[in-house]
């Protein structure tokens, strides 16, 4: 997996990357619902940034992890907070998370591998469930 610098947009995107993927398909109301909060405040997704790094993502994926099933995204929980770690920025966090909600719960259906990249990137943050009105999306996520 490449690695990205600290804060960086690249980072930022492959945090999305990883929530749209973490249920193993990339619906198009996620992706909608990316575009509709990207223009209606200052996410922190520059112009094609996403789509750059969510290909790489992919290539990185298929590189390492060439043998999961289908539908799945596997990733150990040691990869995730690699990943996690190269956000350091606290506002940058919570809007980054605020966004990752957003956009995971844009389909209606909140599946356990992206309960997993939310409830892991809000533990490693330290950001309070409260705080990000993610308490909904957790109550809602598959035992």
């Amino acid at each position: 997996m490449r690695s990205y610098p600290t804060d960086s947009p690249q980072a930022v995107a492959r945090i999305v990357a990883l929530a749209l993927l973490a249920d193993g398909n990339l619906h198009p109301r996620e992706l909608g619902a990316l575009q509709r909060m990207q223009l209606a405040q200052s996410a922190p997704l520059p112009d094609g940034t996403l789509q750059t790094v969510l290909r790489d993502f992919c290539e990185d994926l298929l590189a390492t992890h060439a043998a999961a099933p289908a539908n799945t995204l596997t990733l150990d929980d040691d990869t995730i907070t690699s990943l996690l770690d190269e956000i350091q920025d606290e506002s940058l966090r919570i809007r980054l998370l605020q966004l990752c909600v957003a956009v995971v719960e844009a389909d209606g259906h909140l599946a356990r591998g992206e309960f997993h990249v939310l409830y892991a990137a809000a533990r490693r943050w330290h950001v309070s469930i409260d705080r990000l009105d993610l308490l909904r999306a957790l109550d809602t996520a598959h035992a």
